[in-house]
């Protein structure tokens, strides 16, 4: 295949594999990225890299690493699609690259569900999440104290000695 825009566009673009005017080639871009991972374990790595990943993730890691492929598409939408011609030298170093990870991680698979709607541009919302949920509370504590720190460090440059002792 020369330029897989055709097949990765309409997938960013909210498209569903299960759609009749897509589903043939959703299965074409399957099967071709399955044989690129496979091509980039035999290029890029040794015969018992693959069998690291068959152990770790049974018979069908193929399967995985296409999902965590498309996966890494949708985390770098905005990128993807502003490019004009997307080669298979440019899929082979995102599917290098995952592989590295789960080689570095210790095969930790990536623990995310995402749903055709997600993918969907017209179905975003920004959502705004408090700091406090989204870090351990002992790391959002030890910010505000360093925060509180930072003033008072601040304070005492800007003030004079009775200005602070007054505080």
């Amino acid at each position: 295949m020369g330029d897989y825009k055709k097949y990765i566009f309409p997938l960013l673009k909210g498209k569903k594999p299960d759609d009749p005017s897509f589903s043939r080639d959703y299965l074409k871009f399957k099967y071709s990225i399955k044989k690129l991972i496979k091509k980039t374990f035999s290029y890029a790595f040794t015969p018992q890299i693959e069998a690291l990943f068959k152990k770790a993730y049974g018979e069908d890691y193929l399967e995985d690493l296409f999902q965590e492929f498309l996966l890494r598409l949708v985390q770098n939408r905005e990128i993807v699609l502003q490019l004009e011609f997307i080669n298979e030298r440019y899929l082979l170093s995102i599917i290098q690259n995952i592989i590295y990870y789960h080689l570095s991680s210790g095969f930790r698979l990536i623990e995310k569900q995402i749903s055709f709607e997600e993918l969907n541009p017209d179905s975003e919302k920004e959502e705004k999440v408090k700091a406090e949920e989204k870090i351990a509370p002992q790391a959002y504590d030890y910010l505000k104290r360093l925060k509180i720190t930072h003033w008072l460090n601040e304070l005492q440059i800007k003030l004079s000695e009775k200005d602070v002792e007054a505080l």
